[in-house]
């Protein structure tokens, strides 16, 4: 399963790096032209940190990864994280001083960004629980970056949530074409009801991943004994673990 996931994000990155350099001004021009486009460049991010905790989940378990390949792991999530914030502010910014989408026309695209922070949190989470070897000196910046992570994606999710909002309240459903499966299929012909869409869409996009980083990194503070092993300062302490782990638990339990 790793090596097929590798596999497919190599050769869709061929493809999408052809067609910048095979085709630069056209493709610029889509993507600034279409809130859509604009909004899934945040999906490559997210492929590459899906590659990252498979990397944790798999390689570093094997007979013939461990540690080393915690250590691409951990090199990997950092640069992923970089090019998922790099992603998600550059699109916020270019649909703020281009005025792509108004209120009546934003499409739920406009999620992929938000979800792919969020996303970034729970892989951070992830490597930290199950990266074989994985050290505390290394476990703790991972572990403080990704919960700035989740803030950020709750904070970002809660705007995008009221804009979406208005604009049902105001011309009604996108088209079924135009929901990504961050909320849910949807049939051919069928519509769902305002409320139902509102009350799944947050355990399954934003709300829903910063839900599960929230418990990821909990995990990783108190169980995993991160923090304990670390003990510096006030805040990264054993003390402190178990207050921020039941922290993150209520968190986590209120967003869902």
């Amino acid at each position: 399963m790793y090596v097929f996931d590798l596999v497919l994000f190599v050769v869709f990155a061929i493809v999408t790096l052809l067609q910048w350099i095979v085709f630069p001004k056209a493709t610029a021009h889509a993507h600034a032209t279409s809130l859509e486009k604009l909004s899934f460049l945040g999906a490559a991010p997210i492929a590459f940190l899906t590659l990252t905790a498979l990397t944790s989940l798999i390689v570093t378990g094997s007979y013939w990864g461990s540690h080393p390949w915690s250590l691409v792991a951990y090199v990997m999530w950092w640069f992923g994280t970089a090019w998922m914030i790099t992603t998600a502010m550059g699109v916020v910014t270019v649909l703020f001083r281009t005025q792509l989408g108004t209120d009546r026309t934003l499409t739920p695209a406009l999620f992929l960004p938000v979800v792919g922070l969020a996303t970034d949190a729970v892989v951070g989470g992830t490597i930290c629980n199950f990266s074989y070897e994985f050290s505390p000196r290394l476990a703790v910046p991972v572990i403080i970056t990704a919960y700035l992570l989740a803030g950020f994606a709750i904070w970002f999710a809660i705007i995008i949530y009221s804009l979406f909002f208005h604009r049902l309240l105001a011309v009604g459903y996108p088209s079924g074409a135009q929901i990504p499966t961050m909320y849910m299929s949807v049939s051919s012909g069928q519509r769902v009801p305002c409320l139902e869409l509102l009350l799944i869409a947050p355990q399954v996009g934003p709300l829903g991943q910063t839900s599960s980083a929230m418990l990821f990194l909990s995990s990783a503070v108190q169980t995993g004994m991160d923090f304990a092993s670390y003990n510096r300062g006030i805040f990264i302490t054993a003390v402190s673990a178990s207050s921020i782990a039941s922290a993150s638990i209520v968190i986590a339990l209120l967003l869902v």
